[in-house]
């Protein structure tokens, strides 16, 4: 359409192991919609903990530009269990907000063909909007089961959410995703994502997709590969 702006972006990024414990990388981005650079840096402290923090900068936002700062670690208090926490500060053209975000994932399964993990967070949103402040608090809480075997893959994860201030509301989601390993040349995959909104306010959007595709690539003939998916 006219009507919509073109979003052609250039990107060129580096990342650098500076120490055997610090990691760090950089992007330069360029677009129709304007320019910005992401950056990070990651420090393991020791086997069981990370420091980190990150820069970006969102130029697709609906609200215009973005730039968020986050600062957290992760610490790995058992090979099953590890805590997680975030502090993000957010600037965009129409409000400036904070965030806290903390939560834990337990992996209670070791197999290499199953990875099962709960994770649980909450976060405190400080807005600023034309000097008035509100205050958004949201709770999630989600499972994920992963399966990766001989002859099929899988992932499913439920996530349920609950946001209060302005609005109510109240959110499940569930992410789905099955293929087989490629046999004979023949690979199909699935995908179904769901994700149902109810409470109070504006925004009660309910979304919905299915897809599903298929790849074929001759074991006698590495030249020919034939795709196709439906959504």
């Amino acid at each position: 359409s006219d009507n919509v702006e073109a979003d052609n972006k250039t990107t060129i990024g580096y990342e650098t192991q500076i120490k055997d414990y610090l990691k760090a990388n950089i992007e330069g981005i360029a677009g129709n919609r304007g320019h910005g650079f992401n950056g990070g840096l990651a420090w393991d402290v020791n086997p069981s903990t990370q420091l980190y923090s990150r820069y970006e900068t969102d130029l697709d936002s609906t609200s215009g530009k973005s730039h968020t700062m986050t600062f957290g670690g992760n610490w790995k208090m058992t090979d099953k269990t590890q805590i997680y926490s975030e502090r993000q500060f957010i600037n965009r053209s129409t409000e400036r907000s904070t965030a806290d975000v903390y939560g834990v994932k337990y992996k209670p399964s070791q197999s290499e063909a199953w990875d099962i993990s709960y994770s649980v967070e909450e976060a405190r949103n400080n807005s600023i909007v034309q000097k008035h402040t509100s205050l958004t608090t949201r709770d999630v809480g989600s499972i994920a089961y992963s399966y990766k075997g001989k002859s099929a893959e899988g992932f499913h994860r439920l996530e349920y959410r609950r946001e209060k201030g302005n609005d109510d509301l109240r959110q499940l989601v569930t992410t789905n995703r099955v293929n087989t390993v490629e046999r004979d040349g023949w690979s199909l995959l699935g995908q179904l994502d769901y994700a149902h909104t109810s409470g109070s306010g504006s925004d009660l959007a309910n979304y919905q997709e299915f897809a599903f595709g298929f790849a074929y690539r001759p074991v006698r003939n590495d030249r020919f590969n034939l795709f196709g998916k439906v959504t």
